[in-house]
C-alpha cells in the first residue's frame, strides 16, 4: 500500500490516506480476514491488479510465476515503472558493533533500568568504573534466594 501510494504522489501530486487504499483494495478481494482472529492476511495479487487498474488507473500484470530472464525482459521493454531511478547512492549507514558487543552508549532510562535491577533492595551502590557498561553479568547477590531477592524485576536486555 505505501508503494501505491508513493506512485500516485509522484504521478498526480496527490494520493488517498494508507487507510483509503487498504479499504479499496479489501473491496476488491486484495485483503481478506483470518475467520477466527480477524487478522488481515498478506497481500492476493490479482483482486489488487484489478483494484489498481480499475480505481487508479494504473497497468498492472500478474505473473504467476516468472523466470528471472523474463522480468529482466519485461523491464527492458519499459515495463515495470516510468524509468525513475535514484540520481545517486543512498548515504552510507554507520556500521553497528557484532551483537552482545559492549558500546559506549546507554539512554539514561536503560541505565537507570540496568542499576534498579542490578542492586538488591537495601545494598549500597556499587562504585562507578571504567568498566561499567560492558556486557558481563554483575556480581552474584549474596541474598540470592532470599524472597527480597525474588522478588527483583527481572532483567531486560537493552
Amino acid at each position: 500500500m505505501a508503494c501505491l501510494r508513493m506512485a500516485l504522489l509522484r504521478r498526480d501530486g496527490h494520493a488517498p490516506s494508507l487507510f483509503d487504499l487498504l479499504d479499496g483494495a479489501r473491496a476488491y478481494g486484495a485483503y481478506t480476514e483470518d475467520a477466527d482472529t480477524a487478522a488481515i492476511r498478506g497481500l492476493i495479487y490479482a483482486p489488487f491488479a484489478a483494484y489498481a487498474r480499475a480505481e487508479h488507473g494504473l497497468t498492472a500484470e500478474v505473473h504467476g510465476r516468472l523466470p528471472a530472464g523474463r522480468l529482466a525482459e519485461l523491464l527492458d521493454a519499459g515495463q515495470g515503472g516510468d524509468g525513475l531511478r535514484p540520481q545517486g547512492d543512498p548515504p552510507a549507514r554507520p556500521s553497528r558493533p557484532p551483537a552482545g558487543a559492549a558500546t559506549s552508549y546507554s539512554s539514561p532510562a536503560t541505565r537507570t533500568a540496568r542499576s534498579a535491577s542490578a542492586t538488591p533492595p537495601g545494598t549500597p551502590p556499587r562504585p562507578a568504573t571504567r568498566n561499567s557498561r560492558s556486557t558481563s553479568s554483575p556480581p552474584s547477590t549474596p541474598n540470592a534466594g532470599s524472597p527480597s531477592a525474588d522478588a527483583e524485576a527481572p532483567r531486560g536486555t537493552p
